[in-house]
């Protein structure tokens, strides 16, 4: 009996630790989110390239800057979504599950959003070459970068959560977790000062 329950208290332990790495490392990524734009500012540029280089044979890229057609495309910090990535990073580390599925879920998270995120620039450099009208131009693209990039990111989210079979809800389970075992701690000390 005493085996188990020193198996038990173990295990408790753990799962607080592993609880507490979460949530600093989901902390502690806020406080680096420009780690997220140097990963993938990079990979957003050579990915643009290699797709606009197929569909175009003048194209020229200097830093950050695109020159196709005649036309110049600057895919700006705000292009490469870095926040929309650590949001997906956050949900992930304020989700309980455990190691392999997490890196899984966030591995297949961070790659579906790149893809649109990709599929999203090269719709909006592609408006600028037909000649879409400028104010049409701004509408679209603040509709796809604030309403569209928000809704993708929770329909990845929800998506993920059904294809790898997750139930927790993020910083409620934990939460949750937490008040049960207070809960159980005063009732098992309420039953040992009753006796």
């Amino acid at each position: 009996m005493k085996r188990v329950k020193k198996t038990r208290e173990r295990a408790e332990g753990r799962h607080l630790i592993y609880l507490i790495l979460r949530y600093t490392t989901a902390l502690l990524l806020g406080l680096f989110i420009s780690l997220f734009y140097k990963i993938f500012t990079p990979l957003t540029l050579k990915t643009l390239y290699l797709f606009l280089s197929m569909a175009s044979t003048s194209i020229v890229l200097h830093g950050s800057i695109f020159s196709i057609n005649g036309f110049t495309v600057n895919i700006i910090p705000a292009c490469v979504s870095g926040s929309a990535y650590y949001l997906l990073v956050v949900l992930n580390m304020l989700t309980p599950m455990g190691i392999i599925k997490r890196i899984s879920f966030l591995i297949s998270n961070l790659f579906l959003f790149f893809i649109f995120n990709i599929l999203r620039i090269l719709f909006l450099i592609y408006l600028l070459i037909v000649h879409t009208p400028i104010s049409l131009y701004n509408t679209i693209h603040k509709f796809l970068w604030i309403f569209v990039s928000t809704i993708l990111v929770l329909s990845i989210w929800l998506l993920s959560m059904k294809l790898f079979n997750v139930d927790k809800i993020p910083l409620s389970s934990d939460i949750h977790y937490i008040l049960s075992k207070l809960v159980k701690r005063k009732n098992k000390k309420v039953k040992e000062m009753s006796r």
